[in-house]
């Protein structure tokens, strides 16, 4: 089509195109240490706060309910997490990493530390902070205006 940029000037594309190369390059890498990808959202949610209910964990994880329940379940099913029923309120179940699930996630952290400095190579601390400030302002806008 004429009049259109070229897809290298587009945000969508380039949105598209570093998110994969970052997801695949990630993915690999904690896959050494048995972590799924998809997973770590979960495991990341319960190293900052372990011992979420499983609604909790889908609210700061982003996540909608069935997909934090084959989560929770493949996490469980590898020994990383453990549920444990509410003594306040049976209905609750909290979330609690194992040993297992801190050990991995400790061997995942230099992983996440060489991805994050390699994509900022040549960054400065002023650029970093305004890519995550644009970013973060991207996705409110995407959020607010009803598109996610």
């Amino acid at each position: 089509m004429s009049g259109e940029a070229p897809k290298e000037e587009t945000l969508g594309y380039l949105l598209w195109d570093a998110t994969r190369h970052f997801s695949r390059e990630f993915a690999r890498r904690i896959a050494r240490h048995g972590l799924n990808f998809g997973q770590f959202p979960f495991m990341r949610e319960l190293w900052a706060e372990d011992g979420l209910t499983q609604r909790e964990l889908a609210e700061r994880a982003g996540m909608r309910g069935p997909t934090v329940v084959a989560a929770v379940q493949w996490l469980e099913a590898h020994g990383m997490v453990r549920r444990v029923k509410s003594a306040d309120d049976r209905r609750k179940t909290h979330i609690f990493l194992t040993r297992k699930g801190r050990d991995v996630f400790r061997r995942v952290l230099p992983e996440i530390q060489f991805i994050n400095t390699t994509i900022t190579q040549g960054f400065s601390k002023a650029d970093d902070a305004a890519l995550k400030a644009l970013l973060g302002r991207l996705r409110n806008n995407i959020r607010d205006s009803g598109l996610a």
